[in-house]
């Protein structure tokens, strides 16, 4: 005993001398049975004689939260020859060294195997474990296992966290009657992370710096068969030739965070937070997507010329959104990709789809259609002409047919595929003029190889600069996309799988990429558009942004059609769900749709509130009403509100404290210091009751359309500070609007309208190239914020150098302060930096 102590003593002040004299929490024990590394949140212990995790115990609790591996094995391979060889950790020699400079533990394993772990622990709540592995067998190795099947007790799961899009719980009835699930990454599911909740504390596994080394891994929740266990399954399914060394990715292990506080660790740890914002990537074209809803044009059964669609489809938009046009090219819907100019000639030419484009921005609309790259029809007309010295056979990794259609899954990265496909881009972006594409399963095929992703991203990394989108997404791809579409509620409910009846959908994403991707549900699949109250507070619950679509069929069995609505045809002007998407987007979701989610908590009886850094949504899903600042949400319904109390929008049966005629009656409202606009785009006719500013003493109301067209006076009953008048769904017997309160007096206790800097301090300035992407970013150390005119010019000369730097051209600054925001063209390069006379030009772009 003596003896023992002593060496634990020794190790400790080790630990102390190599830290230069700073205590560290941790310590290390050498026992009899284990290898135990102590900490302030956490204990593990590895077995002496293998290497096995044999527990770690969360100190929040001081109980186990993994009884170790399964079979005590902290790893094992397969070899994948004839037979099938299985190579296990404990059927290794192992030696075993404690490094306390770096509270480091080295494993190595040698004989049927050379394997190299070595495990960094720290005195936060983390531990790193690291293998390096050396393929000694004559056959190649296509799993290694790391860290192997930890075991988790199912009576004391409270859930689990998945990372299917956008993530979900399992509940605890999954594990006791002993499921299992588990899936791919990257292919079906966008996340190599796994949590889990137990009655003795949590613990988070995944691996770290995707953005420089990703592996494919097989994860999940796997019940062994055997005792009240449930394992956490990770296992790289690689490729590791006869002789090859290979450096896995290394795994990170949390102990006692919530699934936000790991799921944040995951996005640092593996570089998402480092990836460009997506202010960076949308430019001047950032607010358009902001406050657009993408609608679906299903450009056969709309029918319409790019000639007729100006007048019947973009000028019916109450508001603007962005337009996706689904099978223009000349042909059925998936044939003849990835040719998709010129056009189906019923549509008209190029040049007219050009024209079509271009009046959609003059009307606010961006226009981003659906493509697919990733798939081509071998009666295409590219595969029916290629060059000399390429085959059919070269350019594919499988062949694949959809709807009756025979194609090639494309390896992404061969050199005449990416020449194809950006040639394809330059035409639809750069000579049609459109605003981005949606460009179909890069973000959600299975395929058993990382050369095929790594591939994928040498493809989205060429094309970054046309704000790109995928279908559902992988988290390493935010790198290079702007846009993600699609989450697994549309796949529950056309292909529900063994876990959907125990999942509960969390919002991951808006964790780890929201500042860096906008997320839409699935493009094409009308299960997702916001055509019901569920779906209203789906995505505001979980930090999506709203998509709908112009024409609307009748619904099937699996696919839920808008509630309460005609499913004939094309609708738009009087579709309400239209107004209700355009209404929300524009006013209120516009303003944190590129916030991270910080929060999310069940505040009981149903109840959900989801944290942004300026907002907080709250969602009914268990049929109760909640009450909160003044409002009752209705029942299985949802708000958004500012923190700052600028901005509201949700679905209501009270109002300000005021209750609203019978149903459900859809609302916005946003402020600043001397207005209130009030949005009623769906509902019964009802008395709305607004609370003044003390400062108001006269003001006015009217009502305008939604393109801000005046529709006349408004009456309306004062009492004190609050005002009451009758809110309709369409003013006037028209398309829909709002209503509009203005004072003479500016209130103090209302913000004024949003800008980048609440303060009021200096003006942020940035300067766009001619394309639309940002070349500086810059705070000015000084600013005049009562004139924006002296505030531009002062802004040309301050960025001096930064200016002369750049290439020789054409740019536009954009300055935003508290006076407002201006746009101006300036000249730059050669040793200038000079304003030139065009703010319409530059307005226009």
């Amino acid at each position: 005993m003596a003896r023992t102590l002593n060496k634990i003593l020794r190790i400790g002040l080790l630990a102390i001398f190599a830290s230069g004299g700073k205590v560290s929490a941790l310590q290390f024990t050498d026992g009899a049975a284990q290898l135990t590394i102590d900490a302030a949140k956490y204990q593990i212990a590895f077995d002496k004689t293998n290497g096995g995790i044999a527990w770690i115990i969360d100190k929040s609790t001081n109980g186990k939260v993994t009884y170790g591996d399964r079979g005590s094995l902290l790893w094992f391979s397969r070899a994948g020859g004839s037979p099938t060889e299985f190579i296990q950790s404990k059927s290794c020699a192992m030696t075993y060294a404690w490094q306390a400079a770096t509270n480091s533990l080295t494993f190595k394993y040698t004989g049927a195997m050379t394997v190299d772990v070595n495990v960094t622990a720290s005195d936060a709540e983390w531990i790193e474990l690291a293998a390096q592995v050396t393929n000694t067998r004559a056959a190649v190795i296509d799993t290694f296992s790391f860290p192997s099947d930890l075991l988790i007790d199912v009576n004391e799961v409270k859930d689990a966290f998945f990372p299917r899009d956008p993530g979900i719980t399992i509940s605890k009835p999954f594990f006791t009657t002993r499921k299992s699930f588990a899936e791919i990454y990257p292919g079906h599911i966008s996340s190599d992370f796994l949590a889990v909740q137990t009655t003795n504390g949590s613990l988070a596994l995944y691996s770290k710096g995707k953005d420089k080394n990703l592996e494919m891994a097989m994860i999940g929740y796997v019940d062994p068969g055997t005792g009240t266990v449930a394992t956490m399954q990770h296992r790289f399914a690689c490729s590791v030739a006869p002789g090859q060394t290979r450096i896995f990715p290394p795994m990170a292990i949390r102990i006692g965070e919530t699934y936000i506080k790991s799921g944040m660790a995951y996005r640092t740890d593996n570089g998402f937070d480092k990836f460009p914002s997506l202010s960076e990537k949308l430019g001047v074209k950032k607010d358009r997507f902001f406050g657009g809803v993408a609608y679906k044009w299903n450009m056969p059964a709309v029918n319409m010329s790019f000639a007729v669609s100006k007048a019947g489809v973009i000028d019916k938009l109450p508001l603007p959104g962005i337009l996706i046009p689904v099978t223009f090219q000349n042909a059925k819907h998936d044939e003849l990709y990835p040719d998709f100019l010129p056009p189906n000639p019923l549509f008209g030419t190029t040049e007219q789809m050009k024209d079509m484009v271009a009046y959609a921005h003059q009307k606010g609309s961006l226009v981003y259609p659906y493509v697919n790259f990733s798939w081509w029809d071998v009666n295409s007309p590219t595969l029916k002409n290629l060059p000399a010295g390429t085959t059919l056979a070269s350019l594919t990794s499988r062949p694949e047919t959809y709807n009756g259609t025979a194609g090639i899954t494309v390896v992404p990265d061969h050199p005449f595929v990416l020449e194809r496909t950006m040639k394809e881009r330059d035409l639809l972006c750069g000579n049609v003029g459109l605003d981005g594409l949606l460009e179909d399963q890069w973000g959600v095929h299975s395929m058993a190889s990382t050369a095929h992703f790594n591939g994928v991203q040498k493809n989205l990394a060429a094309g970054k600069a046309y704000n790109l989108g995928t279908e559902c997404g992988i988290d390493v791809q935010a790198q290079y996309l702007a846009t993600f579409f699609g989450s697994m509620y549309d796949w529950d409910v056309r292909w529900p799988s063994v876990v959907t009846p125990y999942a509960t959908f969390f919002p991951m994403w808006g964790v780890m990429l929201r500042d860096k991707v906008l997320t839409y549900q699935h493009g094409l699949s009308q299960i997702g558009w916001t055509h019901s109250k569920a779906m209203v507070r789906w995505n505001l619950a979980l930090g999506f942004q709203l998509s709908s679509t112009l024409f609307i069929s009748e619904a099937s069995p699996t696919s839920p059609a808008p509630e309460d609505f005609p499913k004939d045809g094309l609708h738009i002007e009087d579709n309400p769900w239209i107004k209700v998407a355009g209404v929300f987007q524009k006013h209120v979701l516009s303003r944190y749709a590129d916030e991270l989610i910080t929060d999310y908590q069940a505040l009981g009886n149903g109840i959900f509130k989801t944290s942004f850094r300026t907002f907080t949504t709250y969602s009914s899903w268990n049929n109760q009403p909640y009450a909160v600042n003044g409002h009752t949400i209705s029942a299985n319904g949802v708000a958004t509100i500012s923190n700052n109390g600028s901005a509201v929008a949700g679905v209501f049966t009270a109002f300000n404290g005021s209750p609203l005629s019978a149903g459900d009656h859809y609302i916005a409202m946003v402020r600043d210091s001397t207005s209130i606009k009030l949005f009623h785009p769906k509902g019964a006719a009802t008395p709305i009751t607004l609370t003044l500013p003390p400062e108001w003493k006269t003001y006015t109301m009217k009502s305008y359309s939604l393109g801000d067209a005046p529709i006349g006076d408004v009456p309306f009953t004062k009492n004190g500070q609050t005002v009451t008048f009758t809110a309709a769904e369409n003013l006037n017997g028209g398309p829909g609007g709002y209503y509009r309160l203005v004072s003479d007096q500016v209130a103090s206790g209302i913000p004024g309208k949003p800008t980048l800097n609440d303060d009021g301090l200096p003006a942020h300035i940035t300067v766009y190239d001619g394309f639309g992407k940002i070349v500086l970013d810059y705070q000015s150390a000084s600013a005049n914020p009562s004139n924006p005119a002296n505030l531009g010019k002062d802004a040309v000369s301050r960025l001096g150098s930064r200016a002369i730097g750049l290439p020789r051209g054409t740019y536009f600054m954009k300055v935003e302060s508290k006076a407002g925001t201006s746009v101006r063209k300036i000249l730059a390069g050669r040793g200038r930096a000079v304003q030139a006379p065009s703010p319409a030009q530059a307005r226009g772009r």
